[in-house]
């Protein structure tokens, strides 16, 4: 295991890397609806506008966040699938990264790439991230996920569909709770219900 990649796993729990992160969270987490109904154009346009102004309040005075990029791939080809489409969304990559392969299903590897960057690529990363199945490009092969460690703050967006967001402490989502209570997975809104209202 890499070093950045323990790290988010120590704070987060080691199913924090999964799909649907808010159903394996042990911490506090949050899950947000993006996209809604109706045509694609207008789909993407509301989740990606719900997803910068979510990931604004959630790394505010961050200055840096762990960026891991995955993507399911035969062999090795993973950790390029998931470099060239983290390029073409503009995000500048630093020397230094790190990648772990995984064996999957289907005789498929999941390979994540964990690095450094500053905060300032949130944007464009969520832009592929939403972008990957509508047809939109640029767009992210694969998935991602944002982490300020310092902060303890986890970010998936999972598709044009919706976002988890994980705190090691309630008291770092209970802004994004309060903020952006009308955007709350209607399904999942009892479990957050009983996680950030008062008793």
């Amino acid at each position: 295991m890499t070093a950045l990649l323990s790290r988010v796993l120590d704070a987060f729990g080691a199913d924090a890397l999964t799909h649907s992160v808010f159903y394996y969270a042990r911490e506090p987490a949050l899950r947000f609806e993006l996209g809604g109904e109706g045509l694609v154009l207008d789909r993407f346009t509301q989740a990606y506008d719900r997803a910068r102004a979510i990931a604004a309040l959630a790394f505010k005075g961050s200055s840096t966040i762990v960026v891991i990029p995955g993507c399911y791939e035969v062999g090795n080809e993973g950790r390029k699938a998931a470099l060239r489409s983290a390029r073409a969304c503009g995000v500048a990559l630093p020397a230094s990264l790190e990648t772990l392969t995984l064996p999957a299903e289907h005789g498929l590897n999941r390979t994540l790439v964990a690095f450094e960057n500053g905060v300032e690529a949130t944007p464009r990363l969520l832009w592929g991230a939403l972008a990957a199945e509508m047809g939109i490009r640029p767009r992210l092969r694969g998935d991602v996920y944002l982490a300020d460690l310092s902060e303890g703050i986890l970010l998936h967006p999972y598709d044009d569909r919706g976002l988890d967001i994980v705190g090691s402490k309630r008291t770092q989502l209970l802004p994004l709770y309060t903020a952006f209570g009308g955007w709350l997975l209607d399904h999942d809104r009892p479990q957050m219900d009983s996680m950030f209202l008062e008793p």
